[in-house]
């Protein structure tokens, strides 16, 4: 016996299958929740079958609403053009901006100044496309 399926929030008819036999009672189907025997109506295009209140109705498919486009951030922006927090991005420039820092925080902290360390390294590694 074919049965037909529906989604347990909106209703929408996803697909069809075969019941299942009732394991003490042969020959007898089980229905599970959120299925039908009745079957979709068949519709024209741009109507879903939806089952709703105990019968199946044909319903428009919704337009799925653009994406709204995200603006890029000042700071993505920035440095995509090649500026840092710090000015132009040139290694002169940043080596001595971090090494300054570097010398501040490290009488705070030895881990500040790994810290550093690491963002120059990281900094220094993605301005390989810029002119230096």
């Amino acid at each position: 016996m074919t049965i037909h399926h529906y989604h347990h929030e909106s209703g929408e008819y996803p697909v069809s299958s075969q019941a299942d036999e009732a394991q003490r009672e042969p020959r007898i189907y089980v229905t599970p929740a959120f299925a039908t025997n009745d079957a979709p109506p068949d519709g024209p295009e741009g109507k879903r079958a939806v089952f709703v209140a105990g019968e199946w109705t044909l319903q428009d498919i919704p337009t799925p609403e653009p994406e709204p486009e995200t603006p890029p951030t000042v700071e993505s922006s920035a440095i995509s053009q090649g500026y840092t927090p710090f000015g132009l991005l040139n290694f002169s420039d940043i080596e001595r901006e971090l090494e300054r820092q570097s010398i501040q925080l490290s009488e705070k902290s030895g881990a500040v100044r790994h810290w550093v360390n690491d963002v120059r390294t990281a900094l220094l590694a993605g301005t390989t496309t810029h002119n230096h």
